[in-house]
């Protein structure tokens, strides 16, 4: 409240409110955040990882939302922002979910954050799994991916205004607006081999190969959000720029699923989910 924090390279995960599982930011306040994840946080209502409000702002550069999660009739999943600005830039929304709106992210009224450079993946909401604008919320959004939701990732409310340029945006067509497209963002995903495997009894860390498997089961799930040299959205941002967060590239586009194969052991297991498209065997 009314404070200007810098959080650096700093991890905020299972927390619960009723709202603002992970953070509430208000009264003015604006904090900065780089490097950051914050994971598996929940509320009760509005804001699973972060709540905005009474024209609080804040800038994030290069951090990750996860995981997260708003009630039954919650909103914003990963965030909420209502009268507030926060600005994202290089930011990943990835399995955060809401009971009402906005699984990725949810604008409430007076709410208007920009999204630059961000990718969402896999978000899910009754309604606007990535985002859900509510009436008087204004989204803005340049050089974005919003990918995997299953169905229109984006509701817009009426009184709702909405400002989406050179982006990728699933749907039955490109998203209204200069530069949008809609193509398969070819992300490196589980890399080149559909298959990983996993022996904690053998030396760390192992490439998951089965000559080399890895030791630690959470290696296996390491799922990159990296656009491949192939994908439509390297270079067709503003001015060039590869659309989505930078998590780096690879040659050839990523298997979409993955299936473990276990060697007997005890392995940990928090933090680990399957909602990639993940199954095991062992």
């Amino acid at each position: 409240s009314n404070a200007r924090p810098l959080f650096s390279s700093c991890r905020i995960d299972r927390n619960t409110a009723s709202i603002g599982g992970g953070v509430f930011c208000a009264d003015r306040s604006d904090s900065r955040w780089e490097k950051c994840r914050i994971d598996a946080n929940t509320a009760g209502s509005h804001g699973g990882g972060i709540y905005f409000s009474q024209s609080s702002s804040a800038e994030f550069q290069h951090c990750d939302f996860s995981l997260n999660s708003a009630g039954q009739y919650g909103y914003g999943g990963g965030v909420y922002s209502h009268t507030s600005m926060p600005r994202m830039e290089h930011c990943t929304f990835l399995l955060n979910s809401a009971g009402s709106g906005g699984g990725g992210a949810g604008l409430g009224w007076g709410g208007a954050p920009a999204f630059r450079n961000c990718t969402f993946l896999k978000n899910r909401a009754e309604q606007g799994p990535a985002l859900h604008c509510q009436s008087g919320s204004s989204l803005n959004m340049v050089n974005s991916i919003i990918w995997r939701h299953g169905g229109a990732p984006i509701l817009i409310e009426d009184q709702a205004s909405q400002n989406v340029a050179f982006s990728c945006i699933e749907g039955a067509g490109s998203w209204p607006g200069l530069g949008n497209i809609n193509a398969d963002p070819l992300f490196c995903a589980w890399g080149p081999s559909a298959e990983a495997f996993v022996d904690g009894g053998r030396a760390a860390p192992g490439d998951g190969s089965v000559e080399a498997p890895f030791s630690e089961l959470s290696a296996a799930f390491e799922y990159s959000l990296g656009l491949s040299l192939a994908s439509p959205c390297r270079r067709s941002g503003e001015s060039s720029v590869d659309m989505g967060a930078d998590r780096g590239t690879c040659q050839s586009p990523g298997e979409e699923s993955r299936l473990l194969r276990i060697a007997p052991g005890e392995y940990r297991v928090d933090g680990l989910t399957f909602e990639l498209d993940v199954s095991a065997q062992g």
